[in-house]
């Protein structure tokens, strides 16, 4: 028996994939009806679409190149695979960082260019001079980068990487023993090593350089990855006559996706994803300033069109609460061609619990081990209406498109001369979907505040359970039965088989059409 093929409960189509969905992969809650109504859709011109509410839960593999999907069940453990893997990463020296390839699994911390934000100059006392001209004064120099992406899998930290990174003048065998470094919350690490300069040199006043292009100097200055603490930081420096690039000033702003999003459920308990389209656009001209710009448009369109609904008139929304998860091709596959036709972008919107003080998440975010956050299914309610509110306006499309591509040219001065891929290209809403958060962390602190009385989703469906509602669902689940069973037989006569011989990391192949498929 090979898990995640039917087997023995259909001898004769024996390889088979077996898709098991659970009632809440496709119950959802609607907010106009007051009440939890089927996603399971058999009413469409080209028949049902498996979308993420029937993948979530396995692995699948989306092969472009033979226009086919390959489904595996999936624990969707996430602190226990990483637990697991990292024990395995243990057991077979991978922790061991000496001579590691790169290619090895367990991923660095990325961290942005230096910026110096105390000079040696800076930190010393220039007045010891006046009594001794010639000698050298002890000071220190401290340095700044922005946290690009965490480590994950025993990669080398943050701590690590400035360490192994650092150009400092001053950062000798002997300096680099005082040395200190930190990395904190928001998602800035800090380097302070010692220095010592000459009266002389203490005397020097710095210019800025305005020769060449700040960028081309000090690299890219965009804000970093969201952290626990549910802010991302950005480093803004300017070049001086010294060579180094100086800090200008450290910003941060709220995030609500990344590690905020894993932090706690009951912090960003809700996320919608949807996969835009732009036709003619070319994704390969994707740049960090086309990413911030479409963050700034799409944030600013939503924020506007949410506030005009009765009752939201105070959400807070913006950049920091959208990333894009992938930019590639759009291609239409018509027989056998894949003409290219612009650009796909999928992007998550993190939908936040506004109720929670920042205290409390950075309390979280210092102590993760603590339960500091906890919730109740039932006071998430509203955000699972705002939700669907969201992918409602998405999939309305209308005007909301028109003011995303005015946003866009709004906004074009992001770009900084750049390619703007958005030119001349419309948008397109192409799929939209939303997504209840799951990690292993907030779950354990929702189920701990649940215990406290509270109600939970399994007593709100007890309510909504009457005969009635009890009848539909029976006949919705005999509807879907009755269609799976024709999806197979179908599959047997049309599809190509893949039968797995020694090990089945993918239980089954079906044919992947048109169109971009739910992300699980």
């Amino acid at each position: 028996e090979t898990p995640g093929l039917v087997g023995n409960l259909d001898p004769s189509n024996s390889h088979d994939v077996l898709l098991a969905v659970p009632s809440d992969h496709y119950m959802e809650f609607s907010p106009m009806q007051n009440a939890y109504i089927s996603r399971i859709y058999v009413t469409e011109n080209t028949g049902g679409v498996l979308g993420a509410n029937v993948l979530q839960g396995h692995d699948v593999l989306f092969d472009w190149e033979n226009g086919r999907i390959g489904i595996a069940r999936s624990l969707c453990e996430y602190e226990t695979i990483m637990v697991e893997k990292e024990h395995e990463l243990e057991q077979s020296g991978y922790l061991d960082r000496a001579g590691k390839d790169e290619t090895a699994l367990p991923v660095d911390c990325i961290l942005s260019d230096a910026s110096l934000s105390t000079s040696c100059l800076e930190s010393v006392d220039s007045q010891q001079c006046n009594h001794e001209p010639n000698s050298k004064l002890a000071g220190f120099e401290v340095w700044k980068r922005v946290v690009r992406f965490p480590s994950s899998l025993g990669g080398l930290e943050c701590e690590e990487v400035a360490r192994r990174i650092s150009f400092s003048p001053y950062n000798n065998i002997d300096n680099v023993k005082q040395s200190h470094i930190g990395c904190n919350i928001f998602g800035v690490c800090q380097e302070e090593i010692p220095c010592s300069i000459s009266c002389d040199e203490a005397n020097r006043v710095y210019q800025a350089d305005l020769s060449g292009s700040i960028v081309d100097k000090c690299g890219d200055q965009f804000f970093g990855a969201c952290q626990t603490s549910c802010t991302q930081s950005r480093l803004t420096s300017i070049p001086m006559d010294d060579g180094n690039c100086h800090e200008e000033q450290v910003t941060t702003r709220p995030c609500h996706v990344g590690a905020c999003s894993r932090n706690s459920l009951c912090i960003v308990p809700f996320m919608v994803h949807a996969v835009f389209g732009f036709s003619g656009s070319d994704a390969t001209a994707w740049t960090r300033y086309t990413e911030e710009m479409f963050l700034v448009a799409l944030s600013q369109t939503l924020k506007a069109s949410i506030l005009t609904i009765p009752g939201k008139e105070n959400i807070e929304f913006g950049p920091g609460d959208i990333r894009s998860l992938m930019v590639h091709p759009w291609k239409s596959t018509d027989g056998s061609t894949h003409a290219e036709r612009g650009m796909k972008i999928i992007a998550e919107i993190g939908i936040y619990n506004s109720r929670i003080s920042q205290s409390d998440i950075l309390s979280q975010s210092e102590h993760p081990d603590d339960s500091i956050i906890s919730c109740t299914e039932l006071e998430l309610v509203e955000y699972a209406k705002l939700a669907l509110t969201i992918n409602t306006i998405l999939q309305d499309g209308g005007t909301f498109l028109q003011d995303l591509s005015d946003a866009f040219d709004f906004h074009k001065g992001i770009l900084m001369g750049h390619t703007n891929v958005f030119e001349g290209s419309f948008p397109q809403i192409l799929t939209s979907w939303t997504i209840k958060s799951v990690n292993s962390a907030g779950s354990k602190r929702m189920a701990e505040g649940l215990e406290d009385g509270a109600w939970s989703f399994g007593k709100i469906v007890e309510i909504l359970s009457s005969a009635v509602f009890m009848s539909l669902l029976g006949y919705i689940l005999l509807v879907f039965g009755a269609v799976s069973l024709i999806i197979t037989h179908y599959e047997k006569k049309s599809l190509e088989r893949f039968r797995p011989s020694t090990h089945a990391s993918l239980s089954s192949i079906i044919r992947y059409e048109d169109g971009y498929p739910n992300t699980v």
